[in-house]
């Protein structure tokens, strides 16, 4: 799989904070970037979305996004990569 194949599904709810992170991504060579807010992630969502690789940039993940990752986990296995900034 290259960079052009690869399916990420970014989940971030600062638009600033999506589009610094698309924009590299599309600098990188990776055109298929789908978005889902971190609210509204789900087993179903990924599921349905078929991601190789989910890419979450959020200040500080809360509760209901850490257990909906070990939902994910559990059932529809995908790479994870969690960024955070919390001060």
């Amino acid at each position: 799989m290259n960079q052009e194949t690869c399916r990420i599904l970014l989940i971030d709810s600062s638009p600033e904070r999506f589009s610094a992170l698309s924009s590299v991504l599309k600098e990188a060579g990776y055109r298929d970037i789908v978005t889902c807010d971190p609210s509204t992630v789900t087993v179903n969502c990924v599921a349905e979305l078929n991601p190789h690789i989910v890419l979450i940039d959020v200040e500080s993940p809360s509760r209901d996004t850490m257990e909906q990752l070990v939902l994910i986990r559990d059932h529809c296995p995908k790479p994870v990569v969690l960024l955070s900034q919390d001060e």
